[in-house]
């Protein structure tokens, strides 16, 4: 294999490059609405676009220990609908291919359960909240040490 690619064998590695098959890729970027969340969106998107990969936002509502309101978790679900819409509407602007879900728990768990049992590729997330001092937020923190998954920590 290695004299196809001597000066004039005709092979290059643009050549081989255009007869591999890329596999499709499936990001999970966790959205929370942060300026951050669609900077790391915007990241994934410039990824995905160049090779048809799908991205899937994940908006997770914090479960608030003693919160029987439901006036509470409405507006909870509402703001997390507007959140996707905006990712949705950012995505197809690129003509990425784009899917969202909504769940409730810890963020760091429901993230890591998301990606174990969809079938994603790759998380994308944000390191967190720059106000804490800490460099990493404690849902980036789960996230970074509970998956096996290959991930890009965005700061």
């Amino acid at each position: 294999m290695v004299k196809n690619f001597r000066q004039g064998s005709g092979l290059s590695i643009n050549t081989l490059k255009k007869r591999v098959p890329k596999k499709s890729k499936t990001y999970l970027v966790p959205i929370d609405g942060s300026t951050n969340s669609f900077r790391v969106l915007q990241y994934a998107i410039r990824r995905a676009e160049d090779f048809s990969h799908r991205i899937v936002a994940l908006y997770v509502i914090p479960k608030i220990d003693n919160v029987e309101n439901n006036k509470i978790k409405a507006s909870l679900r509402k703001q997390g609908e507007k959140f996707l819409k905006k990712a949705k509407k950012h995505c197809s602007s690129y003509n990425v291919s784009f899917s969202s879900k909504m769940v409730s728990g810890n963020p760091g768990k429901e993230i890591v359960r998301f990606a174990n049992k969809n079938k994603i590729d790759e998380i994308i997330i944000g390191h967190g909240n720059k106000k804490s001092g800490a460099f990493m937020g404690s849902a980036s923190n789960y996230v970074v040490n509970k998956t096996k998954l290959p991930i890009t920590l965005i700061k």
